[in-house]
């Protein structure tokens, strides 16, 4: 269980799923009232619609569950080796 900051709110979270090579991830809230499913780069329908069917297995809502547009021109950022 992790916890994140946004603004002042402590809000606990949990890492339910992630590839090997931290290409995607699912991280939820522990009452499964939040969910972000996340990507290092645009995803086919067919893995987003994976993920999500992932997710309703683990108990999430999928009427709740929105998919956010991105911008395939934005930049993408280098991943640090450890």
């Amino acid at each position: 269980l992790g916890y994140a900051l946004s603004g002042f709110l402590k809000l606990p979270y949990i890492i339910v799923d992630c590839t090997k090579d931290y290409s995607t991830s699912i991280v939820g809230y522990p009452n499964r009232d939040y969910l972000w499913i996340l990507s290092r780069s645009l995803l086919p329908d067919a893995k987003y619609e994976k993920l999500v069917r992932k997710s309703v297995a683990m108990g999430y809502n999928e009427n709740l569950i929105r998919r956010v547009p991105h911008d395939s021109t934005a930049k993408s950022f280098p991943v640090p080796e450890s």
